[in-house]
């Protein structure tokens, strides 16, 4: 009887297998779909299925489809998995090429990407240990609704997942293919500024600063204003939209006193990006410090309050190797369509990647400096 009985059973678990292998998924109520790319040379290949909205409020915290604030499958049906053929950065964090589980925790405003090594059915199985990676990425409300999840990659790697009203978007880079790319903008139409001679004509639109000559004509100087807010010198005839900056620029070891950098994509004293340094955060032994000397900000929504508070650590990084805190430092910012990357003193590999937060896509360029700063800059060149 219970030899009977256990073959019984074996008997169905085999038929269940079988049933399964020979479903069609494509009626399934949340059909399969794949997504896939590549991008300088590297394959990227995202495996899903796709919910329908179907009247539901998919974000409720209480409900079990796509809940605010839990772990969810970034889909339906088996876990949704993506595949690099090559090592890539995912929002500047490094990732080597396999396959991994895609996971998600959406929320209103920011949804939390997450790499996990365990591909297995829904979101049952996850383990937080063996994540590989998160990173937090800014969610946005659309006009058009999206009834069925659906995922897409962008010939630049921004994977866009969109579902009802909101959408969320991360970059994904190929460092060596970022490398060349910058290479080759460096051979397209360069353009040098002379800053002294813009300044000797008084051609600058100055917000908050004045600018003087340095000795010897070496660049120019934007003056510190020790109980005033940031200040800008844009730059005459200067419409920006892709390409590569590239600028020397000297601040101070002052601790919380010098902020020095390039803003670009302007429309305003409050409307623009900018990459930014914080010299006295460059030798510094204290590790928090230290990841915090080079920023990336997009105003007026995207200050460094709010990106600190909301996203840490990633839209500001350390520089390997660290300059010294009083030296000049070249930097050459390659901005793309959809993201900025920070090269420092000719390092081949960048100190800071991150998507671009603006919609403006140009705009003008102009000299930075920040709350109660000074600033040094010679040797600009703007390549396209």
């Amino acid at each position: 009887m219970k030899k009977s009985l256990v073959f019984t059973l074996a008997l169905w678990i085999f038929q269940c297998h079988v049933l399964l292998a020979q479903e069609d998924k494509s009626k399934r109520p949340s059909p399969p779909a794949v997504a896939e790319q590549t991008v300088n040379g590297t394959t990227i290949n995202i495996s899903y299925s796709q919910p329908f909205v179907k009247g539901r409020d998919v974000w409720d915290p209480a409900g079990q489809v796509a809940p605010f604030g839990k772990i969810w499958r970034t889909g339906a049906n088996e876990t949704t998995s993506i595949t690099f053929s090559n090592d890539v950065q995912l929002e500047g964090k490094a990732v080597a090429k396999g396959n991994y589980a895609l996971f998600t925790i959406p929320g209103e405003k920011q949804w939390t990407i997450i790499l996990n090594k365990t591909i297995k059915w829904g979101a049952f199985s996850y383990k937080e240990d063996e994540d590989i990676l998160r990173v937090t990425v800014p969610a946005k409300k659309v006009k058009s609704f999206q009834e069925k999840f659906n995922i897409t990659i962008s010939p630049k790697g921004i994977i866009s997942l969109n579902w009802a009203e909101l959408k969320v978007e991360f970059k994904i880079i190929t460092p060596k293919g970022t490398a060349s790319k910058g290479v080759g903008h460096a051979k397209s139409a360069v353009r040098t500024i002379n800053l002294v001679q813009i300044a000797k004509q008084s051609g600058y639109k100055l917000e908050g600063r004045t600018v003087k000559v340095l000795p010897d004509d070496q660049g120019v100087r934007l003056d510190e204003r020790p109980e005033s807010g940031g200040g800008i010198a844009w730059l005459p005839d200067t419409e920006f939209s892709e390409g590569t900056i590239e600028v020397d620029i000297r601040g101070k070891d002052v601790l919380q006193g010098s902020f020095v950098g390039i803003a670009f994509h302007g429309s305003g004293a409050k409307d623009y990006d900018a990459i930014y340094f914080r010299p006295f955060n460059f030798q510094t032994t204290d590790p928090v410090r230290r990841i915090h000397a080079v920023q990336y900000i997009s105003l007026p929504n995207y200050d460094w309050p709010l990106l600190r508070k909301d996203f840490p650590d990633q839209y500001e990084k350390g520089i390997n190797p660290a300059p010294q805190a009083n030296d000049w430092v070249h930097a050459r910012i390659l901005v793309e369509k959809d993201s900025v990357h920070v090269y420092v003193n000719n390092n081949p590999e960048p100190s800071l990647t991150v998507g671009l937060l603006n919609k403006r896509h140009k705009g003008s360029v102009g000299l930075w400096v920040g709350a109660g700063s000074g600033g040094d800059f010679a040797n600009l060149k703007i390549s396209r």
